[in-house]
């Protein structure tokens, strides 16, 4: 019998003819050091002339071998080292790593990177086909880049990305396909780029997004068709642009979504039906506008609205009608959930104000920073829950 030492452990394979004397630890070392795979391991293990019963070999000791078996041959690949222009870390996934790189690397990235992070790298342009064979990538993070255009392949490999972050660049549109591998990527950041429209095209592969950013661009308009195969996105954010149009049938569609930012841009108005599709809408933000009005419609269909910020307005007053249908469950979950403040409210206009006045009556309790919410006009600055009689114009 030829016999093999690993170190003090062990138990005797009638095939290998490995000896490991009975009663110790068996370590991954003392494994590599005799050339046992993870499934050779296993099926030795399986063809013991002693049965196991008496051999004490743990499962956590067992489990760890294997465990550290897989992951060394997978490290020891020379496809897997790690480029030098960045750090390789380890990731929640066991076999996957993480890797911030302060540049494009010049040699192959590792094949089991499951994150990538090249920010503030300075990069304008990427290779073509630098992420080839990443099957397991499921984030990319290029934000606080020059990136001014990407190739129509950068993603040409079925990867389950999950996540793309491509803000603070000077991006003005995507390939058309740029997507067309990645149906199942998850969060899309575009925020402080150079957008001037919504890239539909591009937009229509992600059947699965939950979440996207396009603050901070240069968009004007919301389009009918722009957003309809959106149905699954949950946080559309279009903050900080200079739109000043929205179709009514924009978010006809996105029966999913949770959250709207549409504040600070350029509407003077909002369509009626806007939110018909959207019944599942939660937070809605219309701050640091120009609008002067809403439809008494407007809000009929948002049973579940919890926050409705239309502070930073010009709005002078409320008719009943859009108050009347303001949701009961506006606020139930915090208590307060309508913000008015920085409106020039015109309390000297008893008629119209009236309406207002009485809401606030009745629904204080729901209101933001209510002492902040101000007559703009006449009355020179005063609070509006300080008038309690206005039985007549003044």
């Amino acid at each position: 019998m030829i016999r093999k030492r690993c170190g003090e452990a062990s138990l005797t394979d009638k095939h290998t003819q490995t000896v490991f004397r009975p009663g110790r630890k068996v370590t991954a070392e003392c494994l590599f050091a005799h050339g046992l795979s993870a499934q050779q391991l296993t099926l030795n293990l399986d063809s013991m002339a002693t049965p196991l019963k008496y051999v004490r070999f743990s499962q956590i000791h067992f489990t760890f071998i294997l465990l550290s078996l897989i992951i060394r041959s997978k490290l020891s690949s020379q496809d897997h080292l790690c480029p030098q222009q960045c750090q390789c870390l380890h990731s929640e996934d066991p076999l996957g790593i993480s890797l911030i790189c302060n540049s494009p690397p010049t040699t192959p990235f590792p094949l089991n990177t499951v994150m990538l992070s090249m920010e503030n790298s300075n990069t304008s342009r990427l290779p073509n086909n630098w992420l080839h064979g990443l099957r397991n990538l499921t984030e990319l993070h290029l934000s606080a880049n020059y990136l001014y255009l990407l190739s129509a392949n950068m993603l040409d490999t079925n990867t389950p990305l999950r996540v793309l972050d491509l803000s603070s660049n000077l991006l003005s549109s995507l390939p058309p396909k740029l997507f067309s591998l990645t149906p199942e990527l998850k969060h899309l950041v575009l925020r402080s780029n150079l957008f001037d429209s919504l890239p539909s095209t591009v937009l229509s592969f992600l059947t699965h997004l939950e979440w996207i950013d396009l603050t901070d661009n240069q968009l004007q308009e919301v389009p009918q068709l722009s957003l309809d195969t959106l149905d699954s996105l949950l946080w559309l954010d279009l903050s900080s642009n200079i739109i000043n149009n929205v179709h009514s049938l924009a978010f006809r569609n996105l029966k999913n979504l949770e959250r709207l930012h549409l504040d600070k841009n350029k509407l003077h108005s909002l369509p009626s039906s806007l939110f018909s599709g959207t019944a599942a809408l939660q937070y809605l933000y219309l701050s640091h506008n120009h609008l002067v009005t809403l439809p008494p419609q407007l809000l009929a269909p948002l049973h579940k609205l919890q926050m409705l910020d239309i502070s930073h307005n010009k709005f002078a007053f409320l008719s009943s009608q859009f108050l009347h249908k303001i949701p009961t469950s506006l606020g139930s979950e915090w208590g307060q959930g309508l913000s008015l403040k920085g409106n020039p409210w015109q309390c000297g206009k008893c008629t119209e104000i009236a309406p207002l006045l009485a809401w606030l009556n009745l629904h204080s309790d729901k209101v933001f920073s209510l002492n902040d919410v101000r007559c703009g006009g006449t009355l020179g600055g005063d609070a509006l829950v300080n008038f309690k009689d206005c039985d007549r114009d003044k």
